[in-house]
């Protein structure tokens, strides 16, 4: 399905966010070096997918981490973001290639 001009908007100010909470708000080593490479918020603004790219034999620890750190990311997006609703996860996904 193609997307619209204001969810690509949403999708980009998503990984903006996150990118910056990892950054600044988040100490896991584990999610250092880690880059957001795009996100896919859904349509009713209720979920939202995460992909981000580290070294291949890093990719367990980070999952894991981003795992841990769900609702530390999860609050400030969510205070952070121009939504009406926190999406319930963002959960990782590998960006293969």
């Amino acid at each position: 399905m193609k997307q619209g001009a204001s969810n690509r908007k949403v999708n980009e100010q998503a990984r903006e966010v996150i990118a910056s909470i990892l950054l600044f708000d988040i100490s896991d080593p584990r999610l250092e070096l880690v880059t957001i490479t795009g996100c896919e918020v859904s349509y009713d603004r209720s979920a939202c997918n995460v992909f981000y790219t580290a070294e291949p034999q890093r990719y367990e620890a980070v999952e894991s981490a981003f795992r841990q750190a769900k609702g530390r990311i999860r609050s400030p997006y969510g205070e952070e973001a121009v939504v009406e609703d926190r999406p319930r996860s963002a959960l990782p996904s590998r960006q293969l290639g």
